[in-house]
């Protein structure tokens, strides 16, 4: 009886699934910088380019088109810390400026959500083995980086009438740049349509943004102008955990481990 169950269990394991050809996926995950491109302290906190934080898998579709070479479209973004480095921004501009100016705060932080959003094409090939399906990837597409486009202070120096205007102007509010790299995903099958796995990618892309800090004395309307541009390359490594749904031609078979 007891080997009557074992083979009943072998059995019910080497049951092949139906092979996935169109697969939709949805996930969660962590995204690093590799490095930071740091050009001014207070400028600094005014773009997201190099925050890390945890990272959105909007979704995946992956489409095989032939055999197991397929195409995927991935949309992924990683939530914002704007909130913490608007509170950094506010509180450096104080201390540059308090000691013979009045100073308020004003804040440029809009409510959070996704700051960094990418959007990429990539080719994959796929190796099913039973319930495992191991997916190498390399993707290329477009990254935007969130930057405020214009922020205001007024200042007002101590004992005098001059009156200030600070200004930071950003070049653009959102820039896509070139995003590419490789990437890699394992799935264990509960059956021919849902899974659940781990992947990764290591993805590179460009950095172009100016930042323009204006000073106009209200007084005399004298003018003066600081330009804080970043230029670089960015390497980011992405970890992240899936669930997919995945679909496939009745009669089209994993085979047997």
């Amino acid at each position: 009886m007891v080997w009557l169950l074992c083979g009943t269990a072998s059995v019910a394991q080497r049951k092949p699934l139906r092979k996935q050809r169109f697969i939709l996926t949805h996930g969660v995950g962590y995204d690093i910088p590799f490095q930071t491109i740091r050009v001014n302290p207070i400028t600094d906190q005014l773009s997201d380019v190099n925050d890390k934080g945890i990272s959105l898998l909007a979704f995946s579709a992956t489409w095989f088109i032939k055999k197991n070479w397929g195409l995927e479209f991935l949309m992924q973004g990683v939530t914002s810390k704007e909130k913490d480095r608007d509170k950094q921004f506010n509180r450096l501009l104080e201390e540059k400026w308090t000691g013979g100016y009045f100073y308020n705060p004003r804040h440029y932080y809009s409510g959070g959500g996704l700051s960094r959003f990418m959007g990429v094409l990539g080719i994959n090939y796929k190796i099913e083995k039973s319930r495992i399906t191991y997916i190498p990837k390399f993707f290329i597409g477009s990254v935007s980086v969130y930057t405020p486009l214009n922020i205001n202070h007024y200042l007002k120096e101590r004992n005098t009438n001059t009156a200030l205007m600070l200004n930071y102007q950003g070049d653009k509010i959102s820039r896509g740049q070139l995003v590419a790299g490789p990437a890699f995903s394992i799935t264990y099958r509960f059956n021919s349509i849902i899974g659940a796995g781990l992947n990764t990618s290591f993805l590179w892309h460009n950095v172009k943004m100016t930042y323009n800090e204006k000073i106009t004395n209200l007084i005399t309307n004298e003018v003066s102008d600081t330009y804080y541009t970043y230029r670089g390359h960015m390497q980011r490594l992405n970890i992240g955990a899936h669930v997919s749904i995945g679909f496939g031609r009745r009669g089209d078979l994993t085979g047997s481990r």
